[in-house]
């Protein structure tokens, strides 16, 4: 087992009994405390010589126990044997996803597999963050805050502000730009750069220009 399927395997395990067990203790809890609050009226009534109320709240006593115990006898079972099917289900899983792992690769790459895998999940594009963007925010909030405080606008601010946000639209369409050329496909081979060609070219053009003046010596 992987050390990434094994985090994750553990992760859920750890969810799924922690919800499991709170959900169990709270409602043995909830329900102590509300038998132990109707015995508490009842002794109060009691005390205070009516008879009426601790009546009334007599019969809750044996109904809240009833409850109880039905709860525990249909619900406690069934959540337990969940758990268990759930813990084996994922243990196939992880011991299925190993033997495909195996059979693709030798023992000597799990490292290099598990950035593989690292890199090949999806990564909403709501959640990059570009450093320019979040600057250009930064600046705008101390610009709302010093407007707030002081009721003056901060001439120095806005420029940072109108500089950051001209500095995140230009990263913004280099990255785009970027994106756009990585996306297409390289064909043929590479274009010589004009700097390149200009330089290969200037040495030859130079014996042609003194070959010129020579005949027009001549």
């Amino acid at each position: 087992m992987s050390g990434l399927s094994l985090g994750c395997y553990w992760t859920h395990l750890h969810l799924f009994y922690m919800f499991l067990q709170a959900w169990t203790r709270v409602f043995d809890q909830i329900c102590f405390s509300l038998m132990l609050f109707q015995l508490v009226m009842v002794g109060i009534m009691g005390i205070k010589q009516m008879v009426a109320p601790p009546l009334v709240v007599l019969p809750l006593l044996p109904l809240t126990a009833f409850f109880w115990w039905s709860s525990h006898k249909l619900f406690w079972r069934p959540q337990m044997t969940l758990a268990l099917e759930d813990a084996g289900r994922l243990d196939d899983q992880d011991r299925e996803a190993d033997e495909g792992r195996g059979s693709r690769r030798g023992p000597g790459n799990d490292v290099e597999a598990q950035q593989t895998d690292a890199s090949q999940r999806y990564l909403s594009p709501a959640f990059k963050l570009s450093a320019a963007e979040f600057e250009a925010f930064l600046l705008e909030a101390d610009t709302m805050l010093h407007f707030l405080a002081t009721g003056e606008q901060s001439e120095e601010l806005e420029v940072f502000v109108i500089q950051a946000r001209a500095t995140a639209t230009q990263e913004a369409g280099y990255e785009s730009a970027e994106e756009e050329m990585d996306s297409v496909p390289a064909s043929g081979a590479p274009r010589a750069s004009s700097s390149s060609s200009g330089a290969a070219a200037g040495p030859t053009s130079a014996p042609m220009g003194d070959l010129e003046m020579g005949t027009m010596k001549a």
